[in-house]
């Protein structure tokens, strides 16, 4: 049997994306107790995911996996990647 960490990679993009949107969307202005324990699991392990995530991605194109799948992860990581920088360049713009 085969393995499919094209299928696996997609997942935890996914994952990787809906914590790290959950950690940013549940943070109040002052985090305190078990409010910021919360959003620091949800933060590390939306790192941890998208590491993984790369990692399958490589080994599904190592094993030349067929289809899509493959190239979701990349580009779901990169996606978020780019709304964060956008986000962050209209604050700064916002500011001047």
């Amino acid at each position: 049997m085969r393995r499919t960490y094209s299928l696996w990679s997609a997942g935890l993009s996914v994952s990787a994306v809906l914590l790290i949107v959950l950690s940013y969307g549940a943070a109040p202005a002052d985090p305190e107790g078990f409010g910021k324990i919360m959003i620091q699991i949800c933060f590390f392990g939306a790192l941890a995911s998208a590491v993984a995530s790369l990692a399958l991605s490589f080994l599904a194109w190592k094993n030349k996996e067929r289809g899509f799948l493959k190239w979701t992860a990349p580009l779901i990581l990169l996606g978020t990647l780019l709304v964060f920088l956008a986000l962050f360049v209209f604050m700064v713009i916002s500011f001047l």
